[in-house]
């Protein structure tokens, strides 16, 4: 009698399900979920295509037909044509929901990507002929020398943070700026962004900054220096109170620029750090937040080369003002014991691996704001005063000379801004 198509599949599960049990029995618990796992299979690959997936990246080799043994959770699997070797990546995520779990994609020729299979190929064979283990040669097994790098970079990272940034599983990502500006991006006008699931697309980042037109002076000024409040609106109103959410989009934006080159997802990585390095009065109200992410930035700070903070072009970078903001609030006497223990840490990190003296940054001042005074504030109203009324004496004339020269400085101050950043990424890139 003819066995039923899945009969080999279900009897592969069930041999997977003892095998895995006895596997548990010998392996401790850091390893459990990788003691099986899913199969990614991708056919056609080109020889020397560039393929990397989570933190191993190479050259696919003739017989290349996939990875084997992929723990359970989410991956991020990257390409890039042996015929654009100085183009740009690509890459799209996956869930391995289950042991035994087969993904297949399949190579385009003339798209140049690696994209779902075509209508054409029978997805129930290929599942059949990997659990019977047809292909089993042809599939590298997942990299684990990297995993814990991989879990500790992106355990925040969940279905509803990608949903949340645009990214539906499978889904091809392009490197670069969001197709359009989320600041003035209702949550009406995204439920209804048309969707194409064969084209690939950029990730939506949630926009971070925002204005208070209402608040009065004082309050406006401490509202930008202690980023607490901020950060609180952040969690209520982008993540649904979800403080890991808004972890897993810092932990994605950094992923992305690692993997992709994405300077848009630096950005969002460079405002994200940024903020959480300057909330003073949150530290105690979000415990739980504070711990997690200097544990995280800790392991990012690991993935950048040992010169960074010495290097000609690095070395004026934004995060030296973030680390001397952020350790001078969990180094306080006044904070959680569990913040002090993360200072230390975190100082013997940028100590061993980077020669970065805290004491040193801290007593110069590079890295002060810059203050107007209600004086200069006050002479750059009058400027608009009299202009409006015709009148242009000597001394408004020498204060717009002086506010012209002020929009130039700023100009020159962005581009500048705007090379370091690539000269940080490179560095970035470098080390990853």
């Amino acid at each position: 009698m003819h066995e039923p198509s899945s009969s080999i599949a279900d009897l592969f599960s069930r041999v997977l399900q003892d095998a895995e049990r006895k596997a548990l029995l010998s392996v401790d618990a850091a390893d459990k979920t990788s003691a099986i796992g899913g199969f990614l299979v991708c056919l056609n690959v080109p020889e020397a295509t560039e393929f990397g997936v989570d933190y191993e990246v190479f050259r696919t080799g003739s017989k290349f037909q996939g990875v084997k043994f992929l723990p359970l959770g989410i991956h991020f699997v990257l390409f890039r044509s042996r015929e654009q070797e100085h183009g740009i990546r690509q890459g799209f995520f996956i869930h391995i929901e289950r042991h035994a779990q087969v993904v297949v994609r399949e190579w385009s020729f003339e798209k140049e990507e690696l994209g779902p299979p075509r209508p054409g190929v029978n997805v129930e064979n290929i599942e059949r002929a990997v659990l019977s283990f047809q292909l089993d040669s042809c599939l590298g097994p997942y990299p684990k020398q990297h995993l814990k790098t991989w879990q500790r970079l992106s355990n925040f990272i969940s279905p509803s943070v990608l949903k949340h940034c645009g990214v539906s599983f499978g889904g091809i990502l392009l490197p670069g700026d969001a197709v359009e500006d989320t600041s003035t991006t209702s949550p009406t006008q995204e439920n209804v962004i048309p969707y194409f699931p064969d084209l690939p697309r950029t990730v939506r980042f949630t926009s971070l900054r925002k204005t208070r037109p209402d608040l009065v002076a004082a309050a406006r000024t401490t509202y930008h220096l202690d980023r607490s409040e901020r950060l609180e609106e952040l969690i209520e109103e982008q993540y649904g109170g979800d403080w890991k959410s808004l972890l897993g989009e810092l932990q994605l934006s950094f992923l992305l620029f690692l993997q992709l080159s994405s300077l848009a997802a630096f950005e969002q990585w460079k405002e994200l750090v940024a903020l959480l390095s300057s909330c003073e009065r949150a530290l105690s109200a979000h415990l739980p937040l504070f711990v997690a992410f200097v544990r995280l930035f800790q392991t990012q700070l690991k993935q950048i080369p040992e010169d960074f903070f010495q290097d000609e072009t690095t070395r004026r970078n934004f995060l030296s003002p973030c680390l001397v903001s952020l350790l001078e609030l969990i180094d306080d006497d006044e904070a959680p014991e569990q913040l002090r223990q993360k200072a230390r840490q975190l100082r013997q990190l940028l100590a061993q691996r980077f020669h970065w003296d805290f004491s040193a940054e801290l007593e110069t001042d590079e890295f002060a704001p810059v203050v107007v005074s209600t004086e200069e504030l006050a002479r750059a109203a009058a400027v608009h005063t009299d202009k409006r009324a015709g009148e242009e004496s000597p001394s408004t004339t020498q204060t717009a000379v002086s506010l012209i020269t002020t929009q130039e400085q700023r100009r020159i101050q962005q581009e500048e801004d705007e090379r370091m950043n690539v000269a940080i990424a490179a560095a970035f890139l470098r080390g990853a």
